[in-house]
């Protein structure tokens, strides 16, 4: 919620009018002091992640950066602190409005907010891992070709599993999880990885194919390569999350015909008949199998035997 602006606006924000205004209940300026507080090591940590990510020389280099653990725990102790000022900013707005703050209706991602797909921005950061990455070129290449490869491996298991789940069942259009912004935005993914595609076949054409890479010493055609993993890593994402929303409602389906077939009353038992008596159900006559019959002269486990069958004869 955009409560500061809210509290700008009903004149509650400390500073915003003169105190002791009559009618406005003004937020504690400890409030204002502890969001401030937030937006510095807001800044503080994101200067982290850009010194990490500038000295890492590659993606998997970052795990290993000295900075990376105290800027993991830096963020863990962040996000607790910005919920607990964001509940109390909300209670700041209804004291001082009387109503409960407005939410912002969630902002649909776009294509370019997927991780390799702000085009631009995606090729000068390979630029700039490539040139810090100091090894021959034919070693990057020989390092560039399977990371393609098993990318595009997990690319295809992702789209079948999707594919499964929505094919698990006749979802009704009313039960549908995925998005109609969703569904676009893996359209839209999916055209613009083929579009990329289809310039690294151009470039690949001359060199005899991704085998010919190593030994051409062709830049372009390596940062073409490492753009378009970049590109399917996150295509993965967006696939995952859409299968996170299908089964999230699979599960809740589950969980509601559980709770209904919970709830249904049991049916009521029907008296059965044999040796066992004629009330007894066959449950009973399990729990006492073997046991000697109530009446006398019974064999155990007559129950077993067909209707006119001779019984045996007592061990003399």
């Amino acid at each position: 919620t955009d409560s500061a602006g809210q509290l700008r606006s009903a004149g509650a924000w400390p500073g915003a009018v003169a105190p002791g205004t009559p009618g406005v209940e003004q937020a504690p300026v400890e409030l204002l002091q502890r969001v401030q507080v937030l937006e510095t090591e807001l800044r503080t940590i994101q200067q982290q992640a850009v010194d990490i990510g500038q000295s890492s020389p590659s993606n998997d280099a970052l795990a290993q950066h000295p900075q990376f653990n105290d800027y993991m725990r830096n963020m863990r102790a962040f996000s607790p602190k910005v919920r607990a000022a964001a509940k109390d900013m909300e209670k700041a707005v209804q004291r001082a409005t009387g109503k409960k703050p407005k939410r912002r209706p969630p902002k649909e991602p776009s294509l370019q907010s997927v991780p390799g797909f702000d085009l631009p921005r995606a090729r000068k950061g390979v630029r700039a891992e490539l040139r810090r990455d100091n090894r021959p070129f034919r070693q990057q290449a020989m390092d560039a070709i399977p990371r393609f490869r098993e990318g595009q491996l997990g690319m295809t298991d992702k789209q079948q599993d999707l594919q499964r789940l929505m094919a698990s069942r006749d979802w009704p259009s009313k039960d549908w999880p995925i998005s109609t912004h969703d569904a676009k935005l893996v359209g839209a993914a999916e055209a613009a990885l083929q579009q990329e595609l289809e310039k690294l076949n151009d470039l690949l054409r001359p060199v005899g194919g991704l085998p010919g890479l190593p030994e051409s010493g062709d830049n372009a055609l390596l940062e073409q390569l490492v753009l378009l993993t970049r590109m399917i890593a996150g295509y993965i994402e967006v696939v995952d999350r859409n299968l996170a929303a299908v089964r999230r409602a699979l599960a809740s389906e589950r969980k509601a015909k559980k709770k209904r077939k919970a709830e249904r009353p049991a049916p009521a038992a029907s008296p059965t008949t044999g040796a066992g008596g004629a009330g007894d159900s066959l449950r009973e006559r399990l729990l006492n199998f073997g046991a000697p019959p109530a009446t006398s002269g019974g064999q155990p486990f007559a129950w077993l035997r067909e209707p006119g069958a001779p019984a045996a004869a007592a061990p003399g």
